[in-house]
């Protein structure tokens, strides 16, 4: 109906929410030394803090998503983005740096893509 070449594979997502819901699942779930699938994150001894990056300008499904997924609002970090709302990649690797000297886990990062003027 949409169009589609016939070896189209994946799906399409009718929100905002459900698409970075959907995308923070698949990266949590990627982490494949975690057993997150299998074993969950509930009360596990020796897993490491999984956190999540997103730029200041980040859709609110962002936060959603992340305490959905069990990540928590203590390891969300909000990066800053500059007047033409990019994510500062300097602010980015230096948030990542910090949270890896903490001995935490990053997991995804989302940006923001501006259409338009």
């Amino acid at each position: 109906m949409v169009g589609l070449p016939k070896e189209f594979r994946g799906h399409i997502n009718d929100t905002a929410s459900i698409s970075t819901l959907l995308a923070l699942a698949a990266a949590r779930h990627r982490l494949t030394d975690l057993e997150v699938r299998q074993r969950g994150l509930a009360g596990r001894q020796g897993l490491p803090v999984l956190t999540v990056y997103g730029s200041d300008q980040a859709h609110s499904s962002f936060d959603k998503g992340a305490m959905t997924l069990g990540f928590g609002l203590e390891n969300i970090r909000h990066v800053p983005s500059d007047e033409s709302f990019r994510m500062s990649s300097v602010a980015l690797e230096e948030a990542i740096g910090r949270d890896r000297e903490l001995g935490r886990r990053p997991v995804a990062v989302v940006a923001v893509a501006v259409v338009g003027d």
